[in-house]
């Protein structure tokens, strides 16, 4: 027997690092139909999402022209670190919105056949109407949610890479807004074995978000090891510093959780790191006070 129990996370693109990689809208020569003047995409650290960082934001206003016919706007990934990160349908792509209720348009957009590059390889999310105020968790399922039309074939082969973030209008909405967007990422479930005494075995290593998240004054972190090992788990700030060992100990194969008390921690960012033998991996934490 088999379970889904697991999340594994993948960040594309947090945004504390800015958003010099993300091209202005009107760069990109899908764009069209806009009020130019009011289009622009900007780095924010007043509007962030909390849940996973407070170091930055992509800002995104938009106005439209609404002498046209037609409408669309491609915030385009074009390079760095997020435009290497490859996957396939088997993910849920999200990203967190900060809606503006204005009844926009909102899509994914990634590219196929890679390492393939051809205009016919962009396929795009159906779309999502921004109806809300507020942070929303926006995501689609590649493998049961379908494709929205645009200049692909409908269809998600091979390998993907993300291609850009898509607005557009409608009759109703606003002519303009502003958007936020956060923590860009994909995620999957991973699997489990279930021995015969019904004990979930885990597959791979896996480190949790810990939970609460952000916490105030302890949270807990949980990691899964998919055979016997010696595990050193590490607290940093958010500028690298070593801030505490957690656990420097040997443990069986399973799910495992370590309690954080940061009662004499101050408020901030910290990253804590999992280490075993074969692998390293680590996440970020935000503690308020």
């Amino acid at each position: 027997r088999q379970g889904n129990v697991w999340d594994e996370v993948r960040t594309i693109d947090d945004f504390d690092a800015g958003v010099g990689n993300w091209f202005q809208p009107q760069q990109s020569g899908s764009t069209h139909g806009i009020d130019t003047d009011k289009t622009l995409r900007s780095a924010d650290t007043s509007v962030v999402n909390l849940l996973y960082t407070h170091g930055g934001s992509m800002r995104l206003d938009y106005g439209w022209d609404t002498g046209a016919t037609d409408w669309l706007i491609r915030e385009y990934l074009g390079s760095g670190a997020p435009r290497s990160v490859i996957f396939n349908k088997n993910y849920l792509l999200q990203v967190y919105v900060f809606g503006d209720g204005s009844g926009t348009l909102f899509r994914f957009a990634v590219d196929d056949h890679y390492p393939a590059v051809s205009a016919p390889y962009h396929e795009v999310s159906p779309w999502f109407v921004v109806d809300w105020i507020g942070w929303r968790l926006v995501s689609w399922n590649m493998a049961a949610d379908g494709t929205g039309t645009w200049i692909g074939d409908g269809q998600l082969d091979g390998n993907l890479r993300f291609d850009s973030f898509q607005l557009s209008t409608r009759t109703g909405a606003a002519p303009s807004g502003t958007l936020y967007l956060d923590d860009l990422r994909l995620v999957r479930k991973i699997e489990v074995g279930v021995a015969e005494n019904g004990t979930a075995m885990p597959r791979r290593l896996a480190l949790l978000q810990n939970y609460p998240n952000p916490f105030n004054p302890s949270t807990t972190i949980r990691f899964v090891l998919p055979e016997p090992g010696h595990v050193v788990l590490k607290l940093f700030d958010a500028a690298g510093q070593l801030v505490r060992v957690l656990a420097d100990t040997s443990y069986p194969a399973g799910e495992h959780q370590v309690k954080l008390d940061a009662r004499n921690l101050p408020s901030g960012v910290y990253f804590y790191q999992l280490r075993t033998e074969t692998q390293v991996l680590s996440r970020k934490l935000t503690l308020l006070r």
